[in-house]
C-alpha cells in the first residue's frame, strides 16, 4: 500500500515538472532559469502553492495573487501520471517494467502538452524516448529484433500514407513529428501490437477531433500526438488480456 502512495506523490511531482519544463520549453527559457512564476502578474509562485494537484485544487485553479486562470492541463498533468504510477505499483510493484513505463509516461505527457499547444514535437523528446527504450529493453532482456520491426513498419506505413495523402489533398497532412513519434512508440509496442496501435490512434484522434468540434474548438490541423501518446498506454496495457485472449485458442 505505501508503494501505491508513494507512486502517486512522485508520479504528481514528476508531472509538475514536466509541465514545467514544457511551458518553459515552449517560451525558450532554461529550467534552471529561476523559480515558477505566475505568467500574468509575474508573481513568484509561493512553496506551499506548488504542491500537486493540491494546490490547483485549494486555488480553484486560479492565481492566488491576482486571480488569473490556471489551464486545466497543469492539473491533468498531475493527475494522470499520479494514478498511472500509483496503477504500475499495484500490478507489477517496483520492477523494472514499472520504472520503464513510468519514463514513457512522462516523455508522451511531455509530447501530448507541447503538440496540443504548439502543434510540434520536439526531436529531443523522440530521442529521449529512443535512448530509453534502448536502455530499459537491455536491462529487462527483450527483443530489440521486435521493437525495431514494430518501429520501422509504423514508420514506414505512416510515412507512406502521409506521402499520399499529401498528393491527394494537395497540402500537407500528417507532421514529421507524428511519423517520428509513431516510430518511437512503435519501438515499445513492438510488431506484435502496431497495426492495433496503428488503428486505435486514427480513432482517438478522430474522437478529439470530434469533441472539439462539438465544443466549437475545431481546427484545419489536429494535433496527432496526444492520440498517438493514449494508444501507446493503451496497448501497452492491455497487452497482457490481448495475449492471453489469442493463447486461449492455442
Amino acid at each position: 500500500m505505501m508503494q501505491i502512495i508513494f507512486s502517486w506523490i512522485i508520479g504528481s511531482v514528476l508531472g509538475s515538472f514536466v509541465t514545467c519544463w514544457c511551458d518553459r520549453q515552449i517560451s525558450g527559457q532554461s529550467i534552471l532559469s529561476g523559480r515558477s512564476h505566475c505568467d500574468a502578474c509575474g508573481q513568484v509562485v509561493r512553496w506551499r502553492d506548488l504542491i500537486p494537484i493540491v494546490s490547483y485544487i485549494r486555488l480553484k485553479g486560479r492565481c492566488r495573487d491576482c486571480g488569473a486562470p490556471i489551464g486545466i492541463t497543469c492539473l491533468i498533468n498531475e493527475i494522470v501520471p499520479a494514478v498511472l504510477f500509483a496503477y504500475f505499483a499495484y500490478k507489477w510493484g517496483w520492477q523494472l517494467w514499472s520504472i520503464r513505463l513510468a519514463g514513457l509516461t512522462l516523455v508522451l505527457m511531455a509530447v501530448s502538452t507541447i503538440d496540443a499547444r504548439e502543434q510540434i514535437i520536439p526531436d529531443v523528446l523522440i530521442v529521449t524516448g529512443i535512448l530509453w527504450w534502448i536502455l530499459t529493453t537491455w536491462l529487462l532482456h527483450l527483443s530489440f529484433l521486435k521493437g525495431v520491426a514494430g518501429g520501422l513498419a509504423l514508420g514506414a506505413l505512416v510515412w507512406l500514407t502521409a506521402v499520399i495523402m499529401d498528393r491527394v489533398l494537395n497540402r500537407e497532412s500528417l507532421g514529421g513529428g507524428d511519423i517520428k513519434l509513431f516510430f518511437m512508440t512503435g519501438l515499445y509496442v513492438t510488431i506484435n501490437f502496431a497495426f492495433w496501435h496503428l488503428i486505435l490512434s486514427a480513432c482517438t484522434g478522430l474522437l478529439i477531433y470530434s469533441i472539439k468540434g462539438h465544443k466549437g474548438q475545431n481546427e484545419e490541423e489536429l494535433a496527432f500526438g496526444p492520440a498517438i501518446a493514449i494508444s501507446t498506454m493503451v496497448c501497452l496495457l492491455t497487452e497482457p488480456i490481448f495475449v492471453r485472449f489469442f493463447s486461449s485458442f492455442n
